[in-house]
């Protein structure tokens, strides 16, 4: 048992355990800023308690536990807002009691035991929380909204630099905010994303050496159009035909590599970095 210490902050004296088997009881320990002398642990063979430690914020030692033989109980504690790393015990096999923590808002890491990808033996009991996680079926509905995927990239909407494709390394090569899958012009920061003419490049990619918006670069060639081309090549009919299976199209990529595109015997397209032409 860690209780009564009053000026104890930490627990890093624990730091090589892997496993216990008898009961943690975490209790009344007014200075604990955090348990993450704990996070080596991954199975815990009796009951946890964390209970009216006053000034501690989050189970982060808790974030390598997979397996819990016994009741979790987390309770009474004054300034506690993130339980996420209960998310990874997929077994427990006791009770879960997450109570009166007031300012304890997100609970979605419960809902694996709700939906059955985690596995409990025991009761969930929720109550006495902040509001989004005042009991059960607020915890659910609460957490149906605020942990939507949209592209299914393991990276929720309300984090995700780019909701609409599936990047969950979340690359972003301009630290602008916005995923590089999704940015219109990912070499150059532009959070507002402005595209004045509306061809998918974003208005700073397109700028002249004054900074000003050019708009359709001069110069366009135009095959079977009748009017002005609406980029540098437009092609109204017909193919485009490379006829010397060596060649292929030339792209740079936003950071100034030089890739060839070629097709393989299944049509599938493949990319192989060259030094980019100089002329």
């Amino acid at each position: 048992k860690i209780e009564n210490n009053a000026k104890l902050t930490n627990v890093d004296g624990f730091s090589n355990l892997n496993s216990i088997g008898q009961e943690i009881t975490i209790k009344d320990n007014a200075e604990l800023l955090n348990i993450d002398g704990f996070s080596t642990l991954t199975s815990y063979f009796s009951n946890i308690t964390i209970d009216n430690n006053n000034k501690l914020p989050a189970l982060n030692g808790l974030s390598n536990l997979a397996r819990l033989e016994g009741d979790l109980t987390i309770t009474n504690n004054a300034l506690l807002d993130d339980i996420s790393s209960l998310e990874k015990i997929y077994y427990l096999n006791g009770n879960i009691s997450i109570q009166n923590n007031p300012i304890l808002d997100a609970c979605c890491a419960l809902t694996k035991f709700f939906s059955g990808d985690n596995y409990i033996t025991g009761n969930i009991t929720v109550s006495g929380n902040n509001t989004n996680c005042i009991d059960i079926p607020t915890v659910i509905t609460s957490c149906k909204v605020s942990q939507v995927d949209s592209d299914n990239d393991g990276v929720i909407d309300s984090i995700d630099n780019c909701t609409s494709a599936n990047n969950p390394n979340q690359e972003d090569f301009d630290n602008d905010g916005i995923g590089d899958v999704c940015d219109n012009c990912p070499n150059m920061p532009n959070s507002n994303q402005l595209d004045t003419n509306n061809n998918g490049i974003g208005d700073v990619c397109e700028a002249n050496g004054s900074g000003e918006f050019t708009g359709l670069d001069s110069g366009g060639l135009g095959i079977g159009t009748l009017d002005t081309p609406r980029s540098q090549l437009e092609v109204t009919k017909g193919d485009v035909y490379i006829r010397n299976k060596y060649r292929g199209i030339i792209m740079k990529s936003y950071s100034g590599k030089c890739f060839r595109y070629q097709p393989d015997d299944k049509g599938k397209l493949n990319g192989k970095q060259i030094a980019c032409p100089q002329n």
